[in-house]
């Protein structure tokens, strides 16, 4: 009679899983990594297109009252309220009164003072109603509650509030206190270095949700390409 050789134990139960899970978390830091670069880029331009809306027309404002010869107009009474504010906040010297300006030049300055209310008004409306402020849409971003659907306002407020009115104001209240003022370059390290930690919060956990996302139950997913879901376990 022919005889067999013993059957030699194959650890399937072992193997199979961990092959197939080193895979998974494999592809979920390549897409965490990929969700993490966008959000990041998706920050950045926020800020980049914030700071635009001041400091263009401001600029092209102040290029066209040094080499205008236009007869000046009065300044915009709002120029004049907001230029004193900035000066008393920041500790800015009290600014020199320009009596008359051209009027191209009262328009752009009066411009980067509702540029910037106009811009975060529409990408907070947006951001409630769909999810996504210009930037999330064109990298493939989108914030979403947790329980579903879009976040609402309410829920946007405060994530928003926790996202840049905390860091940047504890980044004034050091600044003020530390003997750090008027140096406003410190002060700009402050905010970044606030904003910045606060956004590398998604880093501390595997969701990858950032403290503005936890405490307003929110996640930011991408629209495109794979997506993990954090809690996706393989069945047995």
């Amino acid at each position: 009679m022919a005889q067999t050789a013993p059957r030699q134990p194959v650890p399937l139960q072992s193997a199979a899983p961990n092959s197939n899970s080193g895979l998974i978390r494999s592809g979920a830091a390549l897409v965490w990594s990929s969700l993490g670069a966008r959000r990041l880029l998706a920050w950045t331009l926020e800020i980049s297109l914030l700071v635009g809306s001041v400091a263009l027309p401001w600029s092209l404002g102040e290029a066209v009252r040094q080499k205008t010869t236009t007869p000046g107009v009065p300044m915009a009474p709002g120029v004049v309220l907001a230029q004193d504010a900035i000066a008393r906040t920041l500790g800015l010297p009290k600014p020199s009164r320009q009596v008359q300006v051209p009027p191209l030049t009262n328009l752009l300055w009066f411009s980067a003072l509702g540029l910037p209310l106009i811009w975060v008004g529409s990408q907070i409306y947006w951001l409630a109603t769909v999810g996504k402020t210009l930037p999330k849409h064109w990298l493939g971003l989108q914030v979403v509650a947790r329980s579903g659907g879009a976040p609402g306002p309410s829920r946007i407020a405060r994530r928003e509030l926790e996202r840049w009115g905390l860091p940047l104001l504890l980044a004034y209240g050091v600044w003020q206190g530390s003997g750090a003022f008027p140096q406003l370059n410190l002060l700009g390290s402050l905010a970044l270095l606030g904003l910045t930690a606060e956004g590398a919060t998604l880093l501390l956990n595997r969701s990858g949700r950032a403290w503005h996302d936890i405490l307003s139950d929110t996640q930011v997913i991408s629209t495109r390409g794979v997506y993990i879901p954090v809690r996706y376990r393989l069945s047995a």
